[in-house]
């Protein structure tokens, strides 16, 4: 080979090497940018799922205020308590009590999708 062949073949391997570099760049921002949708996608998910259980609670509520207090006397009767304890935390659904000729607790807990581990 002589040697404008060579400096022909260096310059058409350095271009390759720069279209390469480009395109893995586009590839590296495009990745990014779909990362950034699944993250945006993962919050509005996460916003629904919270929505669902919070109309589901809603729904639920005034039955379990009207069981909790005919069916066991509770007296008082609270959405959404938060119980702490040695740095954790235990959020009830429904909380109902009555200190008096009964003293009791009533712990509601509402799911939209019941499972076995629940």
């Amino acid at each position: 080979m002589d040697t404008n062949t060579i400096q022909h073949l260096i310059q058409q391997l350095a271009q390759s090497q720069l279209e390469t570099d480009r395109r893995m760049q586009e590839t590296d921002r495009r990745m990014q940018e779909t990362d950034r949708q699944i993250r945006e996608l993962r919050k509005s998910v996460g916003e629904v799922s919270r929505s669902i259980g919070t109309f589901a609670e809603g729904l639920a509520y005034p039955s379990l205020e009207r069981i909790m207090a005919e069916q066991f006397g509770a007296t008082s009767i609270g959405p959404n308590v938060k119980a702490f304890k040695n740095g954790k935390t235990l959020e009830l659904d429904v909380l109902g009590y009555a200190n008096g000729d009964r003293n009791i607790a009533i712990i509601a807990e509402i799911k939209t999708r019941l499972r076995d581990a629940d």
